[in-house]
């Protein structure tokens, strides 16, 4: 969502969208791209292609990225592209996309323009691993070959802030919000890759290239929650290690029951901050005022993810919204200093989440 709240950037994951005929100078509904089911001899067979739209929180009209009626050479061109994420908003006009080749995009939310971005004395073979918009809109960080950048997004400037270390595999590698040190998840000496049972917790600093652990196997959570002021990380650890040979990685939530821990990352520790009994928790993030917000069946009496605040204080757990039965609330968002509806600002009130039904 913009930062005006106004509008919503929409991918749609391999959806089957037959390419429309160019735009006729009378709009032509049956013109205008169209989402249907792949069907045998149809447009659609083997072809599923990502398609942006940005959605007018207003008037509620929709516009396809880039500009199928306006700017139809540059849809054509850029409308059956690979594309993996949206990055986030830079302002309320541009947004950013990462393709799946790893490279980057910006976009206008009018689709007047879609511009792909290159890094330093990127060759082609030079993979691009990982990009993250931080939370200041502006600075978006890179993880390219075997090197760390951070680019301004207003400026396009881009500078080096470090390199991967020798035999790392930096799996669900996060940078903290002033892009100074990293988080990253390694197998416990002895195991392999993607043995998501063994997986330890390190911190990088990347002025220096040092490292160092914060906690040993366990760990299991693909999206571990740096606070706003760098200082700790929110994860989820098990207790009760997954043998079964399809519990391979931390990326599956529902593989194992977890508790909430938190890391101080200048003392190098980590404490316990819930006491669920059976609980399988994901998309754990940080609210404005400290808390910590995420998807958990903790609570639910059918096994669903709800929405649950907890106090990273005393880990008393505050369930916001639970899930119906089928229901899956995933993936909860904030933006800026919202609070609930009739909810005076002052006591301690949970925050406002604006959660994604699954």
């Amino acid at each position: 969502m913009s930062p005006d709240q106004q509008a919503l950037a929409v991918l749609f994951v391999e959806p089957c969208v037959p390419k429309p005929p160019p735009p006729t100078q009378i709009p032509n509904p049956s013109g205008t791209p169209q989402i249907s089911l792949p069907q045998t001899g149809s447009d659609c067979e083997g072809d599923w292609p990502e398609h942006i739209y940005v959605i007018d929180l207003k008037s509620n009209k929709v516009q396809s990225i880039p500009d199928y009626y306006n700017h139809f050479p540059l849809y054509e061109s850029n409308s059956y592209p690979n594309f993996s994420k949206l990055l986030g908003w830079f302002d309320n006009d541009k947004f950013g996309v990462m393709l799946k080749s790893g490279q980057m995009a910006t976009a206008s939310k009018d689709g007047s323009s879609f511009v792909e971005r290159t890094w330093p004395g990127q060759g082609q073979h030079d993979n691009v691993f990982g990009l993250s918009l931080l939370p200041d809109h502006k600075t978006i960080f890179a993880w390219v070959s075997e090197e760390f950048f951070l680019r301004d997004a207003p400026t396009g400037i881009i500078r080096k802030v470090g390199n991967r270390l020798a035999g790392t595999w930096c799996d669900y590698l996060t940078p903290a919000p002033d892009g100074k040190l990293i988080s990253y998840q390694e197998p416990e000496a002895g195991r392999v890759g993607n043995d998501g049972r063994h997986f330890e917790l390190w911190v990088q600093e990347l002025a220096t290239d040092t490292r160092y652990k914060l906690i040993s196997s366990g760990v299991w959570d693909a999206r571990p929650a740096w606070s706003a002021d760098n200082s700790q990380i929110a994860f989820a650890f098990t207790e009760n290690v997954p043998t079964a040979d399809d519990a391979w990685s931390s990326a599956f939530a529902d593989k194992a029951d977890t508790n909430i821990y938190l890391a101080n990352v200048a003392a190098r520790t980590a404490r316990k901050v819930t006491n669920f009994t059976a609980a399988h928790n994901r998309d754990v993030i940080w609210t404005p005022r400290g808390n910590l917000l995420l998807s958990s069946t903790a609570h639910s009496q059918n096994r669903g993810f709800g929405l649950i605040q907890i106090s990273p204080v005393d880990g008393k757990a505050t369930t916001l919204v639970s899930a119906a039965q089928g229901e899956a609330l995933v993936h909860p968002t904030f933006f800026g200093e919202t609070e609930l509806p009739g909810i005076p600002r002052t006591g301690v009130e949970p925050d406002q989440p604006i959660p994604t039904k699954r």
